[in-house]
């Protein structure tokens, strides 16, 4: 199994790899996040799809619809930040 990745290892050690893992796992983060604090209160997350929907949203689009709670919004605000400084990052 070691050899069938051997050939693959200088793309999967690159920056690129490293950012696009980082921002899977911060986004996945994210989504359980907001599904967790706005299940509740807000009728248009009602499990982790679709705080994964809104997650991913706010990571590409920014802000067009607003969360309820005061912990969605922190984590709405730090995901529309992430997605600008991962688009700077990636595109540099």
């Amino acid at each position: 199994m070691r050899k069938i990745f051997n050939g693959w290892r200088p793309y999967l050690e690159g920056p690129l790899t490293r950012l696009l893992c980082i921002a899977f796992v911060l986004t996945l983060t994210a989504a359980i996040l907001l599904a967790a604090v706005e299940t509740g209160p807000n009728p248009e997350i009602t499990g982790f799809v679709d705080g994964l929907w809104w997650a991913l949203i706010f990571v590409l689009s920014g802000f067009e619809e607003i969360p309820f709670t005061n912990a969605g919004r922190m984590v709405a605000l730090c995901l529309v930040l992430f997605g600008l400084t991962f688009l700077g990052l990636f595109t540099a």
